[in-house]
C-alpha cells in the first residue's frame, strides 16, 4: 500500500515555513538566551588541523533549548590522578533560521562548527561544541528545521576570551594570568 497521493508535505513551502515558525516559537518560548561563541584560530597547523591556540572575539546572543532538562549528563564529577575533573555535557537544540539570520550574517559560517563554544548565562559557564547533529530530526515535512548540538563544560587551555562582555572574559582570566 502506497502513501497518500493527496499529502505531500516535502514539496510545500507553506507548510514547511509554517513547521519552521512553530520550531523558532517553541525555542524562544521554552529555552534560553545564550550566547554563541565563534572559535577564531591563531597559527593552523594544517596536519593536524588544528590551532596553537583560539581566540573567541565575539559573543553573540540567540535563543537555545537545553534537550536533557532534568540534568546534565556526561560522567560528572569524577577524581582522576590528574585531580577533580568535571565532566559535564548539555545537549542543546538551536534554530537553523535563527542561526542564518542573527549569526551567520556576522560570522559568516553556514552553521555551528565543533570548537565553538556557547556561554549560558543562567549559569556562567562556558560549554564547548563537541558535535553538531544537523539531521537530529529527520527532514520534518521535508526540512531541517534545528541543529542538535552536543556540548562539553570547556577545559580551559590557553583560551583568549576578548568579547567585551565582563562576565565572559573575566572567567578564565585567572587561570590565563599563570602563565605571565
Amino acid at each position: 500500500m502506497s502513501t497518500n497521493q493527496f499529502l505531500q508535505w516535502y514539496n510545500r513551502g507553506n507548510e514547511q515555513n509554517l513547521y519552521d515558525d512553530l520550531y523558532v516559537e517553541y525555542i524562544k518560548n521554552h529555552g534560553h538566551d545564550v550566547f554563541y561563541l565563534p572559535r577564531a584560530g591563531v597559527n593552523k597547523n594544517d596536519m593536524l588541523n588544528e590551532y596553537e591556540f583560539s581566540t573567541f572575539d565575539k559573543a553573540l546572543l540567540i535563543e537555545a533549548f537545553v534537550k536533557n532538562f532534568d540534568s546534565f549528563e556526561g560522567d560528572g564529577q569524577l577524581l582522576s590522578k590528574f585531580g577533580l575533573e568535571a565532566r559535564d555535557s548539555m545537549t542543546l537544540v538551536i534554530s537553523i533560521r535563527s542561526f542564518k539570520q542573527y549569526i551567520q550574517p556576522i560570522t559568516e559560517k553556514a552553521r555551528p562548527f565543533e570548537g565553538d563554544c556557547f556561554f549560558i548565562p543562567m549559569l556562567g559557564l562556558v560549554y564547548q561544541i563537541k558535535y553538531v547533529n544537523t539531521s537530529a530530526i529527520f527532514y520534518t515535512m521535508g526540512k531541517l528545521n534545528t541543529y542538535e548540538i552536543q556540548c562539553d563544560l570547556i577545559e580551559f587551555s590557553n583560551e583568549q576570551f576578548n568579547t567585551g562582555m565582563p562576565e565572559i572574559d573575566n572567567l578564565y582570566k585567572s587561570l590565563g594570568d599563570a602563565d605571565d
